[in-house]
């Protein structure tokens, strides 16, 4: 699904601190307190002016804030220093993440504009200055409707302005006023919060995510549009066979991919299936390789511990960046009482770091055990490592950074194996494909454990 995403610009995409190195050497220590107030204020005061319809130029509320800054912490500045001062606001830095995360959004088609309390001249400016006003299709100020944030006012006059509706639009904001105001409008919204420290209102209104920069909002969107695919499909009884929910992402890229990148991915699954992986890969009739791996809790898990209990399904999944893996992972949690009745362990296997193996179990709350083979050492007793094309890896690296995901530069993945394993430790059902969209389909799960009783 493609989005039209309104930023907002003081704060989220613009370092408002940007001010403070001139601040230093004009008032020296006064500066941070300083600084603090006068963005404070300067917000303060568009509210104030929002709620008495009294509305001015977003840069007189910041001129206004200045001056009670000064007074406040007893700062005399000349005239000269004032206007400095204004003017450096006019030219303030992105923050470094900005331009990467913008650009990864555009290419995936989103519609991208600057959203601001500021004027359509003053913020065009700063992204002018900031070398990011080409990765907008366009800017829309509150000066229309002359009315500030967070007015639902000027969250209508933006989806008016940019013919959009509230469930197709997002606002990103680093602003937590910014994202109730928009969350309580209707629309879908990402709060940015750029440290540890930020505090959100706890008024019950939550943002639809949250982000720690705009390089990360690209595959957020990607996890939340197809979490929405999945539950819209299970809403309407549709989810009788994972195929059919991996079938709408495989044909949804296939609209979305450029005929470049749809034939890197076909000349990558090529390369795997040529590899002779497939014919290497342990199969049905052969002896699984014990394991010992810590799960999310620490705790060490061992394979054939675990088939003392009952046989084990032992699936791999590429990581929480892959679309077709979340699909997979959640249509197993969905099928996990099943898996139980027939008296099985479900164990997923990721070369994934744990703290982001642990974030996507947490995501799907998942029930059943996610353990990190850092450095698919498991998944290469197993046979089913390959090593990815130049060209899908450095996509994948310049698309979500999989060597962060991994710990490592190998441009290695698993392929997305299931074997069902018997209590000797025994293969008796074994999903291997070259292509990673396709998966082990999970009543074919459970028509392999039912023949083992």
């Amino acid at each position: 699904m493609k989005y039209t995403i309104a930023f907002d610009v003081y704060g989220t995409l613009i370092n408002t601190s940007g001010v403070f190195n001139s601040l230093e050497k004009m008032i020296g220590e006064k500066a941070k307190p300083v600084m603090n107030t006068w963005r404070n204020k300067q917000l303060e005061y568009s509210f104030r002016r929002g709620l008495m319809n009294k509305y001015v130029d977003f840069s007189v509320c910041t001129k206004d804030a200045l001056e009670f800054s000064c007074k406040t912490f007893k700062v005399s500045l000349t005239d000269s220093q004032k206007i400095a001062l204004m003017n450096e606001y006019k030219v303030l830095p992105a923050f470094p993440d900005v331009k990467e995360g913008l650009q990864k959004i555009k290419e995936d088609g989103h519609k991208l504009y600057a959203f601001s309390n500021g004027s359509a001249n003053a913020v065009s400016n700063l992204l002018i200055n900031a070398e990011i006003i080409n990765l907008f299709d366009g800017v829309v100020s509150v000066e229309d409707v002359q009315v500030f944030k967070p007015s639902p006012l000027v969250y209508k006059h933006f989806n008016d302005k940019t013919n959009s509706t509230k469930i197709d639009s997002w606002l990103i904001s680093s602003n937590p006023f910014d994202v109730i105001g928009a969350t309580a409008y209707g629309m879908n919204t990402a709060w940015v919060q750029r440290s540890q420290e930020s505090i959100f209102d706890p008024w019950g209104i939550e943002p639809t995510t949250i982000i720690n920069g705009i390089t990360e909002l690209s595959i957020k969107l990607k996890e939340l549009t197809t979490k929405k695919q999945v539950n819209k499909m299970e809403t309407n009884k549709e989810h009788g066979k994972l195929d059919d929910l991996l079938k709408v992402k495989r044909e949804e890229s296939a609209k979305n991919f450029s005929e470049e990148k749809r034939q890197i991915y076909a000349d990558g699954i090529a390369d795997v299936k040529n590899s002779g992986i497939l014919d290497k890969a342990l199969n049905v009739g052969q002896k699984s390789p014990n394991f010992n791996l810590n799960n999310a809790t620490n705790k060490p898990v061992s394979l054939y511990e675990e088939l003392k209990n009952g046989p084990v399904i032992l699936t791999w999944y590429r990581g929480g960046w892959c679309p077709y893996c979340n699909i997979t992972l959640h249509s197993l949690q969905e099928r996990l009482p099943d898996f139980q009745k027939a008296g099985a362990t479900l164990i997923a296997l990721t070369p994934e770091l744990p703290d982001k193996s642990l974030s996507t179990s947490e995501k799907h709350n998942l029930e059943f055990t996610v353990l990190s083979d850092v450095g698919n050492k498991v998944g290469k007793e197993y046979g089913v490592v390959y090593q990815l094309t130049t060209e899908v890896a450095s996509i994948y690296e310049s698309g979500f950074g999989m060597n962060d995901y991994n710990g490592d530069e190998s441009n290695e993945l698993p392929l997305a194996a299931t074997y069902v394993i018997d209590q000797n430790g025994t293969i008796k059902y074994a999903f291997l494909d070259a292509d990673y969209r396709n998966r082990a389909e999970p009543d074919e799960i459970i028509a392999a454990l039912n023949k083992l009783k």
